[in-house]
């Protein structure tokens, strides 16, 4: 079980750290429509319920989730 929950949290950390790139990030955010923002907080979401059933901390995707949650502010994201 903890392998998993550690190959998802490389999954969500790997995607935001793409997200999180000034140009890149923006133009796959804006290109998309939005929509990797929805598949990056499903992702953290998964991690964070799989992380607390193992006994793991979750606070990256915590944060994760905060982050998606405030990319949809135009200007702020």
């Amino acid at each position: 079980m903890n392998s998993n929950v550690r190959t998802f949290k490389f999954i969500s950390g790997g995607f935001e750290a793409i997200l999180g790139i000034p140009i890149l990030g923006a133009s796959i955010v804006i290109g998309f429509g939005w929509f990797p923002l929805v598949i990056a907080l499903i992702i953290h979401i998964i991690t964070l319920v799989l992380a607390k059933k193992a006994g793991l901390t979750a606070y990256g995707n915590i944060f994760g989730i905060i982050t998606s949650c405030l990319a949809w502010i135009p200007g702020l994201g």
